[in-house]
């Protein structure tokens, strides 16, 4: 189990501390009910949550997270850039689950605008990880009109990153949005 400092989060989000410990609740508990699949470079499927499971009481002001150990490696800070993902708390808000699951693809690839102007993902590999069967939005501009769209614009109204999506062919080409 790991302590959450949340004196610490009430001071960054000038929150009153009954207000943050609530808010660090809601989060974590949408961690621990909320599963996801991610596709293993060997091809398998490994669907889990992040948390495991939540000790809390406010007026001891206890709060333990017992986070999901397999990911525990890829948040040491010991792997290279795009080799893991450093999902930002408020995403867990998003109002789909496909809009979060496209939001983590694209927050491992981020640092790529780091150096390059663009970074592209096959139309394949954004049907895999939403999740799409087959016939799902048949056409790729529904999944562009209905989750792309939406949600570079939930990454934009909560993160402030001006992403753009290129579509082509057979890929989808991503950048910063070049603002006016």
């Amino acid at each position: 189990m790991y302590p959450v400092d949340i004196y610490k989060y009430a001071d960054l989000s000038n929150l009153h501390y009954g207000k943050a410990f609530a808010k660090a609740l809601e989060v974590a508990k949408k961690l621990r009910d909320t599963s996801f699949t991610v596709i293993l470079p060997n091809g398998m499927n490994y669907t889990s949550s992040l948390v495991f499971s939540i000790v809390d009481d406010i007026d001891m002001g206890l709060f333990l997270i017992n986070w999901n150990e397999n990911f525990i490696p890829l948040i040491s800070g010991h792997m290279k850039a795009g080799e893991f993902i450093s999902p930002r708390v408020a995403a867990s808000s998003f109002s789909s689950n496909k809009r979060y699951c496209l939001y983590l693809m694209l927050e491992k690839h981020l640092h790529l605008l780091e150096k390059q102007d663009t970074f592209i993902i096959p139309k394949q590999e954004i049907r895999n990880i939403l999740g799409l069967k087959e016939g799902e939005y048949s056409e790729f501009k529904m999944v562009n009109a209905k989750i792309i769209k939406p949600a570079l614009k939930d990454i934009y109204n909560k993160f402030g990153i001006p992403l753009t999506a290129k579509i082509s062919s057979n890929r989808v080409i991503f950048s910063y949005e070049e603002r006016k």
